[in-house]
């Protein structure tokens, strides 16, 4: 005959040993960092300063577990390949620190990344090329030069070049001024001749060299003081004299013979002396 089912139930109580009677274990979530968030959402469980929501650094790290490493913390550093202290703008890397034959990259870039002596900062020579990288080459050191067509050692001043050398057949800016390019006995300094030509080109003919002419009008070799004028040789009725007292007589002039007839026939300023 079965027990009371109060006795059963007593024997059963009896028989429990003080394990049975401990309070349950916590079953929550694990967060063996500390940091806030559970194992199942934080991606390294055992770094608390990686975690969903969490700072991302520049440390090569998936610090807010977004699956992306540095998101919007690395820098752009420009390649220096030449080591003259200025990067290609073209041509770098993203990273967290300055890595070797790096620069930071700023707003001047280095447009020939293989020459040491072409970056920014360079001073320009005449090399035909763009030493400072502004985009221009040779600025303000080229020198200007002159067409010498005649070969005189003068240039013309409306035939200028620019150059880093003179090219053949001209002279340097400082040698213009040659106002007939085409004869080489004219040019600035040449000795002026009675030729009808600006030889030294001072803008004057002839000046200096021209010889002075009067009027013969009676054809006796004796000028008229009162009618002069200059030129290179002598025109048709000038003589290189004035000495002539009467151009209308022939038999006037200082060579003549004074004869009694009332006039200075010799030109002495005397009438009829000796006669």
């Amino acid at each position: 005959m079965s027990p009371p089912l109060p006795a059963l139930l007593f024997l059963v109580l009896a028989c429990r040993t003080p394990a049975d009677t401990a309070p349950p274990v916590d079953t929550g979530p694990v967060d063996a960092d500390g940091d806030g968030s559970p194992a199942w959402l934080d991606c390294d469980d055992g770094d608390p300063a990686v975690f969903p929501g969490a700072a991302e650094s520049c440390n090569g790290v998936d610090d807010d577990c977004d699956e992306q490493i540095d998101e919007d913390t690395l820098t752009w550093f420009a390649a220096d390949d030449d080591g003259d202290g200025w990067g290609d703008a073209e041509a770098g890397s993203w990273d967290c620190s300055l890595p070797s034959g790096h620069v930071e990259a700023g707003a001047d870039a280095d447009c020939d990344d293989a020459d040491p002596t072409v970056h920014p900062a360079a001073d320009e020579s005449c090399n035909e090329r763009d030493d400072d990288c502004d985009d221009e080459i040779d600025e303000g050191v080229l020198s200007t030069f002159l067409a010498d067509s005649d070969g005189d050692g003068w240039g013309d001043d409306d035939s200028a070049v620019e150059a880093c050398e003179a090219p053949s057949g001209h002279v340097e800016a400082e040698q213009g001024g040659d106002c007939d390019d085409g004869d080489a006995a004219v040019f600035p300094g040449a000795e002026e001749s009675c030729n009808g030509v600006d030889d030294d080109c001072d803008g004057e003919v002839d000046d200096g060299v021209l010889l002075d002419f009067w009027a013969d009008i009676d054809a006796d070799g004796w000028g008229n003081p009162d009618y002069h004028s200059q030129a290179c040789e002598a025109e048709v009725g000038m003589v290189d004299n004035d000495e002539d007292c009467d151009d209308g007589d022939p038999a006037v002039h200082p060579e003549a013979v004074e004869v009694c007839d009332g006039d200075d026939d010799d030109c002495d300023g005397e009438i009829d002396e000796g006669c």
